[in-house]
């Protein structure tokens, strides 16, 4: 609370692409320049709770998963 954070909307990739590293090359190097520009902040994210994959390639993207429902059906995620 009260600190400056990223929120991430809408990432993905094409499912005919899927699984060839265009993600997380993606998702790193929009990080990386996010901190190069404004120094180490978190990001936050949302993933419905049911879709299991994607919630183990943010955890394996360093994102922490809240348990913590955005009031719908998908959780909050960190990376700080």
């Amino acid at each position: 609370k009260g600190k400056p954070f990223f929120r991430i909307l809408g990432f993905l990739v094409d499912s005919r692409y899927r699984g060839r590293g265009i993600g997380s090359t993606a998702l790193k190097m929009a990080m990386e320049a996010i901190h190069a520009r404004y120094g180490k902040v978190p990001f936050l994210l949302e993933s419905h709770k049911d879709n299991q994959k994607a919630i183990r390639f943010y955890e394996k993207m360093g994102f922490v998963n809240t348990n913590q429902l955005n009031g719908g059906t998908d959780y909050f995620m960190i990376r700080r």
